[in-house]
C-alpha cells in the first residue's frame, strides 16, 4: 500500500480527484469554449494547471470557480483572467448584454435629415428623466412693415418752400391758385422725353431746362404732374422708365425734399370717347404705372381725379372748356385737395 502511494502518477491522480470533488466540477457547466479559442478545459490535467496558476497568484480558487458557474463561463476563462487581467466572456453572453443596454435611457439628438428652405431645422431631444420629447424650432422673425405717413391738412404757408413741375395743367394751377409763395417750373407741352434737354423755363430773358432751374435753389417739397402730352408717344413702359430717371435726378438735386407725384387728370366724356389716344382708358393705365412707381420709390402719390371727378370717370363737362384743362373757377377744388393731403415731417434739430 505504501509503495503504490509513493507512485508519482497515483499521487497526481489522487490530487486531481480531490480538487474536482471539492469544487464540484462534475457539474455539466464545465464546457469547452469555442469563442475564445483558449486551452481546453475538459481534462483534469488542464484543470490542475488552472488550480496551480490561481494558487500561485494567491487567489481563492473556489471563489473564482463560482464565478464561472454563475456566469456560465468555462474554467479556461478564469485562467485567462489571471494572465491578462481581463475577464473575457463568451459571445452569447456579450450579445445578451448588448441587447440589454439598448433598453437603457440614453439621450438622443435627432436632426431632420432633409431640411428645406421653407422649414427650419428641427432638433428633437429625449429627456433622460421624464422621457418627453422637446421640439425646438427657430421661427423666422420678419421685419414689421414700414409705417406710411398719413396725410394731414395744412395752410398755404406749407408751400413756401414748394415747387410745382409739369405741363400746361400745372400752368393753370400757377395762374389761378393764387399761391404766389410757391415756385412753378411749368410749361405748355412739357413731357418726360424732353425734360432734360428742352429749355422749358424762362427767367427773364434767360431760358433753361428744368434741371438747370432746380440747381439754383433748394426746396422742401416737389410736386409733379406730367404725362398727358406723352399719351401718343412710346409705351407705358418707356414712359415710366423716363419718369423714374427724372425722379432720380430730382432726388440728387433736392435730397431733403418730399416728392409728390400727381396722377394724370382725366379728360371729359366727349374727348375720351372720340379720341383713340387721349382717352381715360389710356390715362387710367398710365396712372397705374405712376402709382406703382411712387410705391416702389417711396414717393407720395396724389390722385386728384378723386377730388375733381369724384365717382364719375370723366372730367365734368362744366369744369372744362376744351375737355382737357380746368376752368379757373374750378381750380380751388384742386388746391383744397392739396391742402388736405400734405405730409408733415419734424424739422431737424441741432
Amino acid at each position: 500500500m505504501k509503495e503504490w502511494k509513493k507512485c508519482p502518477l497515483f499521487t497526481a491522480l489522487l490530487m486531481s480527484f480531490a480538487i474536482l470533488t471539492m469544487a464540484g466540477l462534475w457539474d455539466t457547466k464545465i464546457e469547452k469554449t469555442e469563442e475564445l479559442s483558449l486551452m481546453s478545459a475538459g481534462t483534469s490535467s488542464n484543470f490542475g494547471m488552472l488550480a496551480g496558476e490561481i494558487s500561485r497568484a494567491g487567489g481563492n480558487f473556489q471563489e473564482e470557480y463560482e464565478k464561472t458557474l454563475s456566469e456560465n463561463l468555462p474554467v479556461a476563462v478564469v485562467l485567462h483572467k489571471w494572465k491578462t487581467g481581463a475577464y473575457f466572456k463568451p459571445s452569447e453572453l456579450l450579445k445578451k448584454e448588448n441587447e440589454e443596454k439598448k433598453d437603457e435611457d440614453i439621450p438622443v439628438i435627432v436632426l431632420d435629415p432633409k431640411p428645406t428652405e421653407s422649414d427650419p431645422q428641427v432638433v428633437i431631444a429625449e429627456d433622460n428623466v421624464e422621457g418627453e420629447v422637446e421640439n425646438e424650432q427657430k421661427e423666422e422673425i420678419l421685419p414689421e412693415p414700414e409705417q406710411k405717413e398719413e396725410f394731414t391738412t395744412v395752410d398755404v404757408d406749407y408751400f413756401n418752400d414748394g415747387v410745382f413741375i409739369g405741363d400746361s395743367r400745372i400752368v393753370g394751377l400757377q395762374l389761378y391758385s393764387g399761391w404766389e409763395n410757391a415756385s412753378f417750373f411749368a410749361a405748355k407741352g412739357m413731357e418726360v422725353y424732353s425734360y432734360f434737354d428742352k429749355p422749358y423755363i424762362k427767367a427773364g430773358a434767360v431760358k433753361m431746362t428744368v434741371p438747370q432751374a432746380l440747381a439754383g435753389q433748394q426746396f422742401g417739397k416737389v410736386y409733379m404732374m406730367i404725362g398727358i402730352n406723352e399719351m401718343g408717344t412710346g409705351t407705358h413702359e418707356t414712359f415710366i422708365a423716363k419718369y423714374k430717371e427724372i425722379i432720380e435726378s430730382i432726388r440728387q438735386q433736392q435730397p431733403q425734399a418730399l416728392i409728390y407725384v400727381m396722377g394724370i387728370l382725366y379728360v371729359d366724356e366727349e374727348k375720351s370717347l372720340a379720341d383713340p389716344i387721349f382717352n381715360n382708358v389710356n390715362i387710367k393705365d398710365r396712372n397705374k404705372y405712376i402709382e406703382q412707381m411712387a410705391e416702389e420709390m417711396g414717393l407720395y402719390y396724389l390722385d386728384i381725379n378723386e377730388a375733381i371727378c369724384g365717382t364719375n370717370e370723366f372730367l365734368p363737362k362744366d369744369y372744362t372748356a376744351d375737355g382737357i384743362h380746368l376752368k379757373a373757377a374750378y381750380i380751388p377744388i384742386w388746391t383744397d385737395y392739396l391742402l388736405n393731403h400734405a405730409i408733415l415731417v419734424d424739422s431737424p434739430t441741432a
